[in-house]
């Protein structure tokens, strides 16, 4: 319980259907991520929250999104080396 940061190696390795002309297209993505979070516990209910960061390369996919981390397309600007990271999981201990 409490606030961490931990080091994250992300790899993301796909094929997917095309929305721009519907070909079958590759995707191969690596992020090297830092994350920072907080975890709490009460009781057996965990929360946590988490936020990261870091650096992106390899074949994107057109959405920008690799199951794991996004990349950055956000105020009109896209750049495929800064990969993100962010969730809350809800859940019970055991």
């Amino acid at each position: 319980m409490g606030f961490y940061l931990r080091p994250e190696v992300v790899f993301s390795h796909y094929s997917y259907d095309s929305k721009a002309d519907g070909d079958r297209t590759f995707s191969d993505e690596t992020a090297l991520l830092a994350t920072f979070g907080y975890q709490y516990v009460h009781k057996r209910f965990l929360a946590d929250f988490w936020v990261g960061g870091g650096y992106a390369f390899g074949t994107p996919s057109e959405t920008y999104y690799h199951h794991g981390f996004e990349l950055w397309h956000y105020f009109n600007s896209v750049n495929t080396n800064i990969a993100l990271s962010f969730s809350i999981r809800l859940g019970f201990c055991f």
